[in-house]
């Protein structure tokens, strides 16, 4: 009877050696995870935080890694430019492989650079793709962080009445299993400057004169324009010189007026100035030194 019991007892180890290896060894289904690790220079600490995050993530991703979360992250200043590093935790499924191989991610989009509006705060952003695609355009205001601005498979978007300040703009490229970011490209709006004076103006000028101006503080431009005796205005100068020359004009009698301007952004036009064109003034000036 003992014999018997001890025989069982045998036969019942030697199932549970044989049942044992194929417990320990079968392919497990529980995700794997795994800590990947990297770092990115920005203009503010949020976008250098957040292109760090991003490193890591593709680092996962790269390595077969997905389903990121952060761990942690760590920023400082230098020079002027912010360094961050942070650390994720990715998962890898360890059940059987895809039937299709993990498809790369896509080249990033191109965006361009912003372009202003005649009142200097409109302006319009755009971007492309060699296919279609879905996108998310992201606007940092003064070196702060990113704010989502569009989202929709449009390659273009307009801001409108955009107040004084730095602007930065990135594109983001979406499909269902990656996320790219475009370069970053930058527009300032400024205040408009003050009016200048009134252009100066001598009582007679020849057909060929120069009319000149004085500057306006924090200006880069100015427009010249000007009206041949009725209420129409025409602008017949637009750029950084405080002087700009007519040339062969008819006898007759000319208002100017200008405005002053700051990254597109121009104010109110001076007070006019007339400007008396006679075809030969040798005459009138024989006269005012001879009389």
């Amino acid at each position: 009877m003992t014999r018997t019991i001890l025989l069982s007892a045998l036969s019942l180890s030697a199932c549970l050696a044989v049942a044992t290896p194929q417990v320990v060894f079968a392919q497990s289904s529980d995700p794997v995870p795994m800590e990947f690790f990297a770092g990115a220079s920005g203009y503010g600490h949020t976008e250098a935080i957040e292109k760090a995050i991003a490193a890591a993530k593709s680092r996962g991703n790269q390595a077969g890694y997905f389903n990121c979360r952060t761990l942690g992250y760590t920023w400082y200043e230098y020079g002027g430019v912010f360094q961050a590093s942070a650390t994720v935790v990715c998962y890898k499924d360890m059940g059987p492989p895809p039937t299709q191989p993990p498809t790369q991610p896509p080249p990033p989009p191109t965006i361009y650079e912003p372009v202003r509006s005649n009142n200097g705060a409109d302006h319009t952003v755009s971007w492309s793709t060699p296919e279609p695609a879905r996108y998310a355009l992201e606007q940092s205001v003064d070196g702060g962080g990113w704010t989502e601005r569009y989202k929709g498979y449009g390659t273009n978007w307009t801001a409108q009445l955009a107040a004084p300040a730095n602007y930065r703009y990135r594109v983001k490229l979406i499909t269902n299993a990656h996320e790219v970011y475009s370069g970053i490209v930058g527009i300032a709006v400024s205040t408009p400057p003050p009016p200048p004076l009134p252009p100066v103006a001598p009582s007679l000028v020849a057909p060929t004169h120069t009319v000149t101006w004085n500057a306006s503080p924090n200006a880069d431009n100015y427009v010249l324009e000007r009206s041949a005796g009725d209420n129409s205005w025409s602008r017949v100068y637009s750029g950084p010189a405080n002087a700009w020359t007519a040339v062969d004009m008819q006898a007759g009698i000319y208002r100017y007026r200008v405005s002053a301007c700051s990254n597109g952004a121009c104010g109110e036009a001076s007070g006019e100035s007339v400007f008396q064109v006679l075809v030969d003034v040798a005459p009138v000036l024989q006269y005012t030194l001879y009389p």
